[in-house]
């Protein structure tokens, strides 16, 4: 049967308006019957036309049913920047209009394809519009909340809480401040971080302010009043005299005024109205024709120093640089080449490029002083450029010195025309040490002073075991009856300083805050009685009591040879066989007026052979006997004995002084008998054995068969005497 195609379109629109007819009944019951004005796209996809201002939604929404549009039209006409809420249970659209919508345009799904729908997937819905700037009426998901509340409803703030599980580093931008005042006051203290790498920089012993310091903060200045970071801004220095050296203290403060004249482009630094820095700063306009161009290497020179030796000779010549200040790396021996560590300090590395002309100059007698660069020229962006092209572990910048231009250049920076002035350097100042040269008998039991008694116990060590690092370690017991007065370590930190080349590495062992660390010596290691390292071993241990309490376990930390110092009772009695079955031989043993103060060595080696020389002050054919026997004697198990008898002024004692001092000397020991009535030396002789046995370099033999040795001690101190007159010596003239 065949229809025509009008007919059915007739049909069609006879049935579709009975439709509407019922849709609008059943929408008006449930829709606003007030005509929108927020639509902007009929049914048909065409603009508002004025019917529509007056179309209801129940209308709008029943003609969309009869009519429906294309998806692909009406996504066309949605504006950008818009937010689209999919409210379709069944979340059919969401692949639909994600492949089809533009990256402008949000949308956000109140249901998740795929999930269940839960309340929770319709929050989420409800945050994500948060998070797009809306601001959506979420009181309206609860019941209306009747005020007051009764007194047991929780609170909802202890139950949003931060997450603190993580970590994250972020960056930190600050904006340059821009300066308008051409004058600039900075304080330098030693507590501020940013000035305490200064503080390193030590001129004959006395801290001085660096130079290019104050360059560097006229820099700094610069970069203010153009409200930019300075190390984006090249910069040229000319003319720069530094008028007079300005000292640091580690007390007090320092003021510096920086003062720029933008008409001439001067500046000044002052302190305390007195100039210490003059000088021109510009901003070039092309600063790669400020610098020298196809630079050729002027010297082909080793870099043989390394940093240890650079600093090593600096030192000698008066400059005690610390810290930053030590960053030459490597250096030939005439200052021409070498390389420096860049450490991100600019102070710093243009210091260490002026340390490199100090490096040429005999500085003995003298202190070179900078005090006039006709020019510096910084390029920021070139130096940093530079620093890729160097090893990642450390980064050091070469260094040259080109003498025929009067330069140095090291990376984007070059220094022209660097002048010095020669001042003396001061007079060092050291304490002078009076002692006196007398004879000290080991084993008399005379009455001493304490000091006295340690001072003679590290001589006595230091003569048998040439060290430069001397470690000795005291042990103060709870039951212990030691104040601060009484320590031992104290007292050896003061002899030891007066000995040149001898380093002290002092340990002392107490319980925690039994003595006070600020009124102990600054290298004095304090540690805990459960901390003594038992593999560590020392020169001399220090204790009180040890031969008459349990004290073996102290021996494990004496070394091959080492000593024991103890501080004993004055009645008290120990026993010889303790000494025998821990191989002690007692040294000195002497009194204080409190107490006993004994020396004892541990036994070494069986010494196998021995060798006697006879020396004589008027006759020297025993030299050569002394000098075959040294050749072939062995060092580990054989002693050279040299006796001096009969002539109590003999110079034995220096000369076996010095002879220990020589290849193979070690194996000489000493005796000198200065006693008329004393046996004639033998060494089968049990009274000159037995005391041989303890292998001590000098032995003395003075009258009443005492045994010792000839000691610096110090003078006591003068003492004023009343005089019948006196005499005045006028100094300055007509000035009484």
């Amino acid at each position: 049967m065949l229809m025509d195609v009008n007919d059915i379109t007739a049909n069609r629109c006879k049935y579709l308006k009975i439709v509407r007819t019922k849709l609008l009944e059943h929408f008006s019951r449930i829709l606003p019957t007030e005509p929108s004005k927020s639509r902007r796209v009929t049914q048909l996809g065409r603009p508002q036309s004025k019917r529509d201002l007056t179309e209801t939604a129940a209308e709008y929404y029943a003609d969309n049913i009869l009519n429906p549009i294309p998806l692909k039209e009406i996504i066309t006409l949605i504006s950008k920047s818009t937010v689209l809420v999919d409210i379709v249970p069944h979340n059919a659209f969401q692949s639909i209009m994600t492949n089809l919508l533009e990256s402008t345009i949000t949308f956000i799904p109140l249901y998740k394809r795929g999930q269940k729908h839960t309340i929770q997937s319709f929050l989420e819905g409800i945050g994500d519009l948060y998070n797009v700037g809306l601001q959506p009426q979420i009181a309206n998901l609860y019941p209306p909340v009747q005020f007051p509340v009764s007194r047991g409803t929780p609170m909802i703030s202890p139950l949003i809480k931060w997450d603190h599980s993580e970590d994250y580093y972020v960056f930190r931008y600050k904006e340059k401040n821009k300066i308008f005042s051409t004058e600039r006051i900075i304080t330098i203290t030693p507590d501020d971080e940013d000035f305490e790498y200064m503080y390193g920089h030590v001129i004959d012993e006395r801290i001085l302010l660096p130079v290019t310091s104050c360059l560097y903060e006229i820099w700094r200045t610069i970069g203010s009043l153009n409200g930019t970071d300075h190390k984006n801004i090249p910069i040229v220095f000319e003319n720069i005299k530094f008028v007079r050296a300005t000292h640091l203290s580690k007390r007090d403060k320092l003021e510096l005024t920086l003062v720029i004249q933008e008409s001439n482009n001067t500046f000044q630094i002052l302190e305390k109205s007195n100039v210490v820095v003059s000088g021109i700063v510009r901003l070039p306009n092309n600063i790669a024709k400020e610098r020298l161009q196809f630079l050729a290497k002027s010297d082909d020179a080793e870099e043989c120093m390394n940093t240890s030796d650079i600093y090593k000779k600096l030192r000698v010549c008066g400059y005690q640089y610390t810290g930053w200040y030590r960053s030459l790396k490597s250096a030939s021996i005439n200052g021409s080449v070498g390389h420096i560590k860049w450490s991100s300090n600019w102070v710093a590395f243009i210091d260490n490029m002026v340390q490199m002309k100090s490096l040429s100059l005999d500085s003995r007698n003298v202190i070179y002083i900078t005090t006039q660069i006709r020019k510096l020229v910084i390029d920021p962006e070139f130096h940093i450029r530079q620093l890729p092209k160097l090893s990642i572990e450390e980064r050091n910048v070469p260094v040259r010195i080109y003498g025929s231009l009067d330069a140095i250049v090291s990376g984007g920076i070059e220094i022209y025309g660097q002048r010095f002035v020669a001042i003396s350097r001061r007079p060092a100042n050291i304490k002078p040490v009076h002692e006196e040269y007398k004879f000290i008998g080991y084993r008399d039991h005379t009455t001493i002073s304490l000091k006295d008694a340690v001072q003679i116990s590290i001589q006595i060590a230091l003569e048998c075991h040439e060290l430069r690092n001397v470690k000795v370690i005291e042990v103060v017991e709870d039951d212990d009856k030691i104040l601060l007065e009484d320590l031992i370590t104290p007292i050896i930190h003061e002899v030891l300083s007066n000995l040149p080349l001898v380093q002290s590495n002092l340990t002392l062992v107490a319980t925690k805050n039994r003595f006070h660390s600020s009124l102990l010596p600054e290298n004095l290691l304090v540690i805990q009685p459960n901390n003594v390292l038992k593999d560590d071993t020392f020169l001399m241990v220090i204790g009180v009591g040890i031969l008459t309490k349990d004290g073996h376990t102290l021996l494990s930390n004496v070394m091959a040879g080492g000593f024991l110092f103890t501080r004993e009772d004055l009645n008290a009695t120990y026993d010889n066989e303790l000494l025998q079955q821990y191989n002690l031989n007692i040294i000195l043993e002497k009194r204080t007026e409190r107490e006993s103060v004994l020396l004892l060595r541990k036994t070494q080696n069986v010494i196998m052979r021995r060798e006697v020389v006879y020396i004589n002050n008027y006759e020297f054919s025993w030299i050569i006997k002394l000098k075959s026997v040294m050749e072939v004697v062995d060092e580990t198990n054989s002693r050279i004995t040299l006796v001096a008898e009969g002539d109590p002024e003999s110079g034995v004692l220096g000369f076996v002084n010095c002879l220990r001092r020589e290849p193979g000397g070690k194996t000489v020991r000493c005796v000198f008998i200065q006693d008329e009535h004393a046996p004639k030396f033998s060494l089968q002789a049990p009274f000159y054995m037995n005391h041989l046995l303890l292998d001590l370099p000098m032995n003395v033999l003075r009258p009443g068969k005492v045994w010792g040795s000839y000691r610096h001690l110090p003078l006591p101190p003068p003492e004023p005497v009343l005089v019948q007159c006196g005499y005045v010596t006028q100094a300055v003239g007509k000035r009484l």
